[in-house]
């Protein structure tokens, strides 16, 4: 008996298309712009982070990393994205931030060697962030 892969649910085997079928991941609104959501969704195959319009259901692509981009922070104020940018899922990188808008990743922590990090957190006036770092068996809070 010889096994093939489907990768396209081409068989049309219901079990297929449960595998492929598109879903929300995770989703958040910007507590102080109720206006503005962040959503991880697989709709390209990948999950990928893309900015929602609570009032309407419109969504907008902001990452298309090929391994996917599942975890994403979005600023209280809604104008800022942030994650980890790591090497292909290694967890070991550099935070940065895009405008919510799109463009760009810029490297919120330029002058760090690659870390280990958790989680960001915002302040919710003054547009600082802190986290926690790990590398070289060092932890660091930075602001």
């Amino acid at each position: 008996m010889a096994m093939t892969h489907d990768p396209g649910g081409v068989s049309g085997e219901p079990w297929a298309a449960r595998f492929r079928a598109p879903a929300i991941l995770f989703s958040s609104i910007a507590i102080d712009a109720p206006d503005v959501g962040l959503v991880a969704t697989n709709i390209t195959g990948v999950p990928q982070q893309h900015r929602w319009d609570p009032a309407t259901g419109e969504l907008t692509q902001l990452t298309s990393r090929p391994t996917g981009q599942l975890s994403a922070r979005l600023s209280p104020d809604g104008r800022w994205v942030t994650w980890l940018e790591d090497e292909a899922g290694n967890e070991i990188g550099h935070w940065v931030a895009i405008p919510s808008g799109g463009g760009s990743p810029v490297d919120l922590t330029p002058n760090v060697a690659a870390y280990s990090s958790g989680d960001i957190a915002f302040a919710r006036y003054g547009g600082r962030f802190s986290c926690v770092t790990a590398s070289d068996d060092r932890f660091a809070v930075r602001v």
